[in-house]
């Protein structure tokens, strides 16, 4: 009777481990995804309705304004960049909300882009 009991303890204290354990790998990847990033802020990103080829490449750039207010000729620029969760099409202006982090100098690709944009939503869209 006594060596089921032990045999009981034990595998509770196994299970209780496991189950405490879950929860810290949670917050280690939430951690170390986090740490790659040294800004996050939210901004109007502007998205013209046409684009131009990239310097140097074959590439098509999107020409984007960070502008509160719609931008207007001169005040746009190239964009080689992807954001995340959005699809553009030709044609159409484009008012979004994004949020914008800046990498740590560290995780830096070679290409040079130390920012990573993400779609939270499109405020305006209007067919030019």
């Amino acid at each position: 009777m006594r060596n089921f009991g032990m045999k009981n303890l034990s595998l509770l204290f196994l299970v209780s481990l496991l189950l405490l354990s879950f929860p810290a790998c949670k917050s280690q990847a939430a951690a170390a995804d986090g740490s790659r990033f040294k800004a996050s802020n939210v901004r109007i990103m502007w998205v013209a309705p046409f684009v131009k080829n990239c310097p140097g490449s074959n590439q098509e750039c999107l020409l984007v304004s960070f502008k509160e207010d719609q931008p207007v000729q001169g005040e746009w620029e190239l964009f080689a960049g992807k954001i995340e969760d959005f699809t553009y099409e030709k044609g159409n202006l484009y008012k979004l909300n994004v949020e914008e982090k800046v990498l740590k100098e560290t995780f830096v690709p070679k290409s040079g882009e130390d920012k990573l944009y993400k779609l939270l939503e499109v405020l305006r869209k209007v067919g030019a």
